[in-house]
């Protein structure tokens, strides 16, 4: 399933339920990702996830770009992660704890073209099959997974999982926009 457009990300700022469907459809394993990676448990685990969506359907109308929806869904969970560790008095490990803070932020000026960058790596990556889709999302979008649960999450073998991340990355770096940026990615 590709992922939502600006026409898909309107309807549901309009209140429409198909719209909303696709988008929880499409993003719920991202916000599943993340409990996975803090490793919450049930129930918290559905509470958390319900409470994320429930967040979505009030913030929606900030979101502009349909692009951005996975980080937003991703930073509000880890921080629904984090209020619950504190009310349980548990203390999150600094990797939980700063997850969505950066030590270094760019320039103004340089933070243009990453998400220049970002917006054109986006929408090939929405271009790319569902299975690279798939894998491409549980490797990088920032949360850690064992090769085990990918294995699980995308139905392949463990000892796939490399060469198929290879393989969706060239596929990814060869389409217009990508290839057009002609930028050194291994640094």
């Amino acid at each position: 399933m590709e992922a939502p457009d600006e026409t898909i990300l309107s309807k549901a700022q309009l209140g429409d339920p198909d719209a909303w469907r696709l988008l929880v459809d499409t993003y719920s394993g991202v916000v599943w990702a993340v409990l996975r990676s803090l490793r919450v448990q049930e129930p918290d685990r559905s509470d958390i996830y319900q409470s994320v969506f429930l967040k979505l359907t009030t913030h929606i109308g900030t979101i502009r770009e349909p692009l951005a929806l996975p980080g937003w869904l991703a930073t509000v969970t880890r921080r629904q992660c984090i209020d619950m560790f504190r009310k349980q008095d548990r203390q999150p490990t600094p990797s939980e704890a700063t997850a969505d803070v950066e030590a270094n932020e760019p320039l103004p000026e340089e933070q243009i073209i990453v998400d220049d960058e970002r917006v054109a790596v986006m929408r090939s990556f929405r271009r790319l099959d569902e299975k690279c889709q798939r894998l491409l999302s549980l490797m990088f979008f920032g949360m850690e997974h064992s090769y085990s649960a990918i294995s699980e999450i995308v139905e392949i073998p463990v000892g796939s999982i490399g060469p198929s991340r290879q393989r969706c990355l060239e596929k990814l770096s060869k389409m217009g926009e990508v290839a057009s940026l002609r930028r050194d990615w291994s640094k």
